[in-house]
């Protein structure tokens, strides 16, 4: 660049420009070819003030205002993946519904229909470059779900990174339009969205992506490919939300992901020794085939992780993937994350001089067990392969190496000879690794021994076991269930356990124990919902106390759980202190784990402000108003009108938010923790005049029909200008017979009288009801005669009959006869039996 800048120079120095000048110019161009967005940004503006009228003008400088700020954002995101293909945005109107995006000399050209409102337009192409031109080698190999998930993510990465004005409603905008996807979406949105908060969706989850896609490019997607990509995403997810002393697996090695993490969470593991630790699980890493790491570190231990990476890369035998910068996260730490790749062929080389070098000065060098067989093992060393013959397995009688060692084992070696090929020879014998030195103090895995305690860790405990050579440690897990409690407070120095040998570090010659008798506490505990209990607080969380209500079974109380109100709420949170007692109630109970409340065993002051307002109506300060319904406070008390209550009949009013208005108390929540309240009570109902002209058994008459239904039809009454629901249900036809469909009966029962059968204020509805017009005309069945015809409506079946009704009488009857009849048909029939209470027809 700078021989292309002195060119540029003499060039223009020839025609007569002054320096000034030839500066200004070069500075220009200069940043138009490192930096075009700027310019798009700076001509938006300016195509902005010229536009005016002239929408071709307002297009281009829309389009400016759109590709500067999203390419500007989309580079802050290559400069964490700097070997992630990431095109140019570049925006093409179109008259047309959205077309199929352009790939072509690195941009990606979106073709998009303009919309006026300039927000839709910035999500729309963000959306849409996003979901054809972001990770498009890598999509066809992950689900349908997980694609979904990480375009909606990047989208809101691209737009909460970009400068963009009306950013406050841009982003609300675009979760809304989004809202409707499966829970399964939103489920890896949060993880997805948890990873990014801790720094790692750019810097692991995008390039693992992106590798996967490249090295797979080509390849018929597979149904392993979809479940891979996921329990990955579970995995990192795992490690970023994991405890300080969790077990979470620090290594992913399956067929499509092979990635190990070493995480530095102590200062004192890299004084006292050294590279090792580090270099131990890399070696543990590669014989199993992984060979690209992530270095994370948080806070002060930024500065050890930057030691330890500049000794790793310092070796030669691993090469640097990204540019570690460090960063904050949402906890506002300090964090950097180093990528590495195992260099085969610096490791393998030095690998060899170190073998070669152990030989001559007959030192020791580690590997890793790969098989254990009845007379032999095979080992890894960085690549290389080895062996121990039986002969060399120990200075002692060792009858089955079965009984001492395990695959993955981290052992000290004596190189003996590289053979032919490059196998090494190894032996144990008078090395750390050398079972004798355990065989002969008789230490077999699962015997009981004592051990006195001499030097305690928060994450294990070193002991005595009586032996000048060896050494008994216990981690942890081995030592309790609990999370939380101190360990030298539990294993004071000097006092005696009894413990079970677990397993033997050979490296270090450690014996590694198990307190004996250690049980989980859950085990056969039978906590129940609503059970009181004692909380000790451990630690805070964000939103949530975290703690222990005995050793080893954790439970958490939730913030809107330790008090009533908001203000109640963020007192006793900033007022807890670690190591506090709460007296709580058990609420939820998951797998190991429990939901506390602190608030309930307080006075509930919405349970006492509604016993003495219930039905009352007060005033209160709105300050939400939602599609679900109306939120507000009467002083530091929620309420919450449901939409269904703010009106009678879905009509619409103006409410505003931190004006006043009255309420009805009507309930209070599910969880007594908010207020229900109602303005239809304030409202004048719809029916108010309605019910004031009729009443419950009135007939109303030549109803007609608004809408059909499976379950009923809904007549339009008129009155005073007002039109209002009549509903005559299915069951509401017929007192004889069962009514199976309705639409067949709609043209007989339009235009008819119908009697009010309910009017039901609460429900905003007036019942109608045909059957019991038809019952209350009874009395009408002396008016018929046996020698005359009448015209009847068929409108269902009883068994082999059919009921039957005649209009103008408006009367019901059975027709009995063998010929079949169509529901719904007009026919002629003639009384075969006349009572007091029935009457019987026939056909001729």
């Amino acid at each position: 660049m700078n021989k292309v800048t002195d060119k540029l120079f003499d060039f223009l120095n020839l025609f007569g420009f002054s320096s000034a000048l030839v500066i200004i110019v070069v500075l220009v161009i200069t940043i138009a070819a490192t930096k075009p967005e700027n310019f798009k940004i700076l001509f938006g503006y300016l195509w902005h003030l010229i536009a005016g009228p002239f929408s071709f003008f307002r297009k281009k400088a829309i389009r400016f205002q759109i590709e500067g700020p999203l390419t500007k954002a989309l580079k802050r995101i290559s400069k964490e993946l700097p070997e992630m293909d990431i095109p140019d945005l570049k925006i093409n109107w179109i008259s047309s519904d959205n077309l199929q995006t352009k790939l072509k000399e690195g941009k990606a050209i979106i073709k998009l229909k303009y919309d006026n409102d300039n927000s839709r337009n910035i999500i729309k192409a963000t959306s849409i470059y996003v979901k054809d031109a972001f990770l498009i080698n890598s999509k066809p190999y992950l689900s349908t779900d997980f694609v979904k998930a990480i375009d909606l993510t990047v989208t809101k990465k691209i737009l909460l990174n970009a400068n963009i004005k009306n950013k406050g409603n841009i982003i609300p905008l675009f979760i809304n339009e989004n809202k409707t996807e499966s829970n399964e979406i939103f489920e890896k949105c949060e993880k997805l969205e948890e990873i990014d908060d801790n720094g790692l969706f750019t810097r692991v989850i995008l390039r693992e992506l992106n590798n996967l896609g490249e090295n797979q490019f080509g390849r018929t997607p597979k149904s392993e490919h979809h479940i891979e990509s996921e329990e990955f995403l579970d995995f990192i997810y795992n490690v970023v939300t994991r405890e300080y002393d969790d077990n979470t697996p620090l290594v992913y090695n399956k067929r499509y992901f092979k990635v190990g993490f070493l995480l530095v969470a102590k200062a004192e593991t890299y004084l006292n020794y050294g590279l090792e630790p580090y270099y131990r699980r890399i070696r543990l890493g590669l014989a199993s085939g992984v060979n690209a790491f992530y270095l994370l570190a948080r806070s002060e231990k930024v500065e050890i992780l930057e030691k330890v990476a500049k000794e790793l890369l310092g070796t030669g035998n691993f090469i640097l993937r990204n540019t570690p910068r460090e960063y904050i996260d949402t906890n506002n730490r300090k964090c950097i994350c180093y990528s590495l790749e195992v260099n085969s062929d610096s490791i393998l080389s030095s690998t060899l001089a170190s073998i070669g070098e152990a030989i001559k000065e007959k030192s020791t060098i580690h590997g890793v067990i790969t098989s254990v067989r009845e007379n032999r093992l095979l080992i890894d060393i960085n690549g290389l392969s080895g062996e121990v013959k039986h002969h060399n397995l120990s200075a002692g009688q060792i009858t089955d190496a079965r009984n001492y060692f395990k695959e993955g084992n981290d052992i000290e070696l004596v190189p003996l000879e590289i053979l032919e090929g490059g196998t090494v020879n190894f032996s144990l014998k008078n090395t750390k690794s050398d079972p004798v030195n355990f065989v002969k103090s008789e230490y077999e895995i699962g015997k009981k021994i004592n051990g006195r305690v001499i030097y305690c860790d928060d994450s294990f405990i070193k002991l005595d076991i009586g032996n000048q050579v060896l050494e008994g440690i216990a981690f942890r897990n081995e030592l309790t269930f609990s999370k939380y409690i101190f360990l030298h407070k539990k294993f004071e120095l000097d006092e005696v356990f009894e413990f079970i040998i677990k397993d033997y570090d050979f490296t270090r010659g450690n014996i590694i124990l198990a307190l004996n008798g250690l049980k989980d506490p859950w085990e056969n505990k039978n906590y129940k919902i609503g059970q009181k209990v004692e909380f000790t607080i451990m630690r805070k969380a964000k939103n949530a106390l975290i703690g222990e209500i005995q050793e080893g079974i954790e439970a958490l109380i939730p913030k809107y759980e330790l008090g009533w109100t908001e203000k109640q709420q963020q007192s006793e949170f900033d007022n807890a202190s670690l190591g506090a007692s709460i007296s709580s109630t058990i609420q939820n109970i998951e797998e190991k784990l429990l939901i506390l409340s602190a608030k309930r065993n307080k006075p509930n002051p919405y349970q006492q402000y509604f016993d003495i307002n219930k039905d009352k109506i007060v005033k209160f300060i709105v300050t939400d108003i939602n599609e679900y319904g109306i939120n507000g406070l009467i002083n530091n008390l929620k309420i919450y009108i449901p939409k269904y209550e703010i009106s009678w009949n879905g009509k619409t009013f103006k409410y505003y938010v931190n004006q006043s208005y009255k309420v009805f108390i009507k309930d209070i929540g599910k969880n007594h923790d908010k207020l229900i309240g109602s303005f239809k009570p304030i409202l004048k109902h719809p029916l108010d005049d309605f019910s004031k002209k009729f009443s419950e058994g009135q007939v109303l008459k030549d109803l007609k029909i608004k809408q059909v239904f499976d379950w009923g039809i809904i007549y339009n009454i008129s009155y005073k200008n007002q039109n209002i629901d009549g509903l005559l249900l299915k069951k509401g036809i017929s007192n004889t017979c069962f009514i199976e469909e309705i639409k067949p009966l709609s043209s007989f029962l339009n235009d008819i009288p119908l009697k009010i059968s309910e009017i039901n204020f609460e429900q905003n509805r007036v019942i109608l009801s045909l059957s019991e017009l038809t019952r209350n005309n009874i009395d009408r069945l002396d008016q018929f005669r046996y020698e005359d015809d009448y015209k009847a409506f068929v409108v269902g079946k009883k068994h082999n009959d059919f009921g039957v009704i005649v209009p103008n009488f408006w009367i019901e009857g059975i027709l009995e006869t063998d010929i079949p009849q169509n529901i719904g048909s007009v026919i002629s029939v003639r009384p075969s039996k006349i009572d007091e209470k029935e009457i019987i027809f026939t056909v001729e």
